[in-house]
């Protein structure tokens, strides 16, 4: 059976109705039965809420451990896209800071990227407050160009 796993993005904007139909539309793969999908109704589960999912949780909300494990494992991947995204900005910001005494203080920017769950935007407003000056009108845009297709 083919499953193409949706993107990180689109998951954490899912609605509780969504969550639920995409479930049902995947239930034989993760081996869930119709009780344990009105669970994540029930609890009122977002694509936001879903992400921040472990198998323990998903144990604790009443899913056999096949399920449990099941989901678990697919919402490690989706939370791995993220990661590899907010990772790839870091390389990506390495190219807009001149001097090697500025490159310390933006590894230690970037590691506040990583730990934060904002995505993109945030990064390059905080970037951009940070290094205010420092990057030409051309840099930003070639950035925004990079970062989201523009």
């Amino acid at each position: 059976m083919s499953t193409k796993i949706p993107s990180f993005d689109t998951v954490q904007g899912w609605s509780i109705a969504n969550v639920r139909n995409f479930l049902e539309s995947k239930k034989n793969y993760f081996s869930l039965n119709d009780a344990e999908i009105g669970k994540f109704e029930e609890n009122g589960i977002n694509g936001r809420a879903f992400l921040r999912y472990t198998e323990d949780n998903l144990l604790q909300d009443g899913l056999r451990r096949g399920p449990a494990t099941n989901l678990a494992e697919f919402i490690e991947v989706l939370n791995n896209q993220s990661k590899k995204r907010k990772i790839k900005l870091s390389q990506i910001l390495q190219d807009f800071i001149p001097d090697e005494a500025n490159l310390v203080k933006k590894k230690s920017t970037v590691t506040e990227f990583v730990d934060r769950d904002d995505g993109l935007n945030a990064a390059f407003e905080v970037y951009i407050k940070n290094h205010e000056g420092r990057m030409s009108n051309q840099s930003q845009d070639t950035y925004f160009g990079l970062c989201f297709g523009g």
